[in-house]
């Protein structure tokens, strides 16, 4: 969502709840890592419009 009055942008991505509660420390942290990067990749994209 892009505020263009405010110039602001929100964005929300999901981590499957059943793979994080299953996966260990690192499995946790790496679905944490996945999920920043894809908020990266998706705000360099809009950020090109």
């Amino acid at each position: 969502m892009y505020s263009l009055k405010r110039k602001e942008m929100d964005f929300r991505f999901k981590i499957d709840h059943v793979a994080f509660l299953a996966a260990n420390k690192q499995g946790k942290q790496q679905l944490i890592f996945e999920m920043l990067m894809r908020s990266l990749d998706f705000w360099k994209i809009s950020s090109r419009k």
